[in-house]
């Protein structure tokens, strides 16, 4: 089974390699390389950072037109969190947080554009579920067709101020989801 620093290595290596165009001939040496990065930096402990997930009803989004009747035609894009990795580092009261997370992008028949704007964030609680930091991100996408599906793959780091470093960090949360309006999280609820 694979940790969570072997998956976000391989996710950077993907990526690179479908930037360039070398993701056959580079597979193989990715999986060597992300393990020789494990050896080299030991296992990762489980007590050591923060449990990653989706927060509830924020896992998908169904962006319809201002205004329209939530009906597929009037639909501009939809999106879900298909995947998350998290690597942790934590110092004198402070978690620095490294996500990777990909996404499945679907243009849809009611965007007469190729590019939307992509919002999401991610929520650092705490063991009583309080939440201790949140950030916003925003990411532009560009579609290569009306009605096209597009696996985006991001990485965002962020920061959260604890001040129970020594305690129980396992039982801390690091939560993603995407932006939604009102109406969103209301159609999320009653499609899931």
């Amino acid at each position: 089974m694979k940790t969570m620093r072997q998956v976000l290595c391989i996710f950077k290596s993907l990526k690179n390699l479908i930037s360039s165009g070398l993701l056959g001939i580079g597979l193989l040496a990715i999986l060597g390389a992300c393990s020789t990065y494990e050896a080299l930096v030991g296992p990762e402990d489980p007590e050591y950072c923060p449990k990653p997930g989706i927060l509830a009803h924020a896992g998908e989004i169904h962006r319809f037109r201002d205004g329209a009747e939530k009906d597929p035609a009037n639909i501009e894009f939809e999106g879900k969190i298909v995947d998350l990795a998290l690597v942790c580092d934590h110092d004198s009261g402070r978690m620095d947080l490294e996500l990777a997370i990909l996404f499945d992008m679907v243009h849809g028949p009611a965007n007469e554009g190729l590019s939307i704007w992509l919002e999401y964030f991610a929520a650092y609680l705490n063991e009583k579920g309080d939440i201790v930091s949140r950030e916003t991100f925003r990411k532009e996408i560009t579609f290569e067709s009306a009605y096209s599906h597009l696996d985006v793959y991001e990485e965002v780091e962020f920061s959260a101020n604890i001040a129970d470093v020594g305690k129980k960090i396992r039982d801390h949360k690091v939560l993603i989801g995407f932006r939604l309006k009102r109406d969103e999280i209301e159609y999320n609820r009653n499609v899931q």
